[in-house]
């Protein structure tokens, strides 16, 4: 099986019967996942792709397990999502099967490769590992949620959008947090000097006090003086004799 996989992007061309076709885990495919595994498709294809974990002779192993044909039928035609869109293409998951044929585990191979990029397991990306452990709390894909991000504070059209691939969402999120932590100190900043102009003590008004961030004090490091630590040690001998002086007083 002819393939190539861009790993940034989550993308590839892969040839599929007798053509080149482009393949994506974009948000068309993430709306026919949607559709095909319900609101935790996420984790059905992290479990899918990259893998889970067994105990081999004392370690612990990352493995996956070779998908149905139905399964297969059902990542290839998200896969091709966006393409079918662009071509007017119709095609079925045993349309789909029947052409990739006795390469069913290069197309596997061929879809982790695309899906991997979206996760980045352990702890980061759209799934992390500690929330697929049974009896945590798992997140369910929210579509109004992430279309009224996309097409509100962040300014994205529709068509832009539905072409971005989940790693470029994942980056894209990312890139518009820090954009908005930056751009909320520049406000702190220009806010700051014009209450220090005011006659506003600096000290009242920090950046982080602006912000509502709790400012970490810095560690004292301690000064060691040898008189004081002698002084200190002699005290505690003084004291040790008077006690033991006592004690032998009221003994007698």
């Amino acid at each position: 099986m002819e393939y190539a996989v861009s790993p940034v992007r989550g993308s590839g061309v892969a040839k599929i019967g007798s053509e080149f076709r482009a393949m994506a885990l974009d948000m068309r495919a993430a709306e026919y996942l949607w559709t095909e595994f319900g609101d935790f498709w996420t984790y059905w294809l992290a479990e899918r792709f990259c893998g889970r974990f067994v105990d081999i002779e004392g370690q612990r192993v990352r493995v996956i397990d070779q998908l149905p044909k139905q399964e297969l039928g059902a990542v290839l035609m998200a896969l091709l999502s966006s393409d079918r869109a662009r071509n007017g293409r119709t095609d079925t998951p045993d349309v789909l099967l029947d052409a990739v044929g006795e390469s069913a585990l290069e197309a596997q191979k061929l879809a982790a490769l695309i899906v991997q990029p979206c996760f980045d397991l352990p702890g980061k990306g759209l799934v992390k590992e500690k929330r697929q452990r049974p009896g945590k709390k798992k997140h369910a894909w929210d579509w109004k949620r992430v279309m009224g991000l996309a097409f509100g504070p962040m300014g994205m059209s529709p068509e832009s959008f539905w072409s971005l691939t989940l790693p470029e969402w994942i980056a894209y999120l990312g890139g518009y947090s820090q954009a908005e932590q930056i751009h909320m100190r520049k406000l702190a900043w220009l806010s700051r000097n014009q209450l220090i102009a005011a006659g506003v003590s600096p000290k009242d008004v920090t950046i982080g006090a602006l912000l509502g961030e709790k400012e970490k004090r810095p560690k004292r490091t301690p000064i060691f003086d040898p008189e004081t630590e002698k002084d200190r040690a002699r005290k505690k001998i003084m004291e040790r004799l008077r006690k033991n002086a006592e004690n032998k007083g009221a003994a007698s």
